[in-house]
């Protein structure tokens, strides 16, 4: 279980299995549903994970996955000081789809 899961379950362990209430809680914050507008004004969606200070780290995802998938680097990230940008490809998420040209 995540460090942001275990915060917001009410039993603390990572023997316990998150709620439904808790993977909606975890998947709602601010840090996972971030947006940036591109020089082009097209929007692309993005999650924050890991040690506010630490080194940024940042991960382009591949093959249908999409920003959430950067909860299960939450760890590493504290563990090793690190900042994780996990960021949606274009049409994926809540990311704009790229023009054709």
């Amino acid at each position: 279980m995540s460090r942001r899961m275990s915060e917001t379950a009410s039993i603390k362990s990572f023997d316990s299995i998150p709620t439904m209430a808790d993977v909606e809680a975890t998947l709602g914050c601010v840090d996972m549903n971030q947006r940036y507008e591109l020089y082009s004004g097209r929007l692309i969606s993005f999650a924050e994970v890991g040690h506010p200070c630490g080194h940024p780290v940042f991960c382009f995802l591949g093959l249908g996955c999409m920003r959430y998938y950067s909860i299960i680097l939450e760890d590493l990230a504290f563990k090793h000081s690190l900042r994780i940008y996990c960021i949606d490809r274009p049409g994926v998420g809540m990311s704009q789809p790229a023009d054709p040209e």
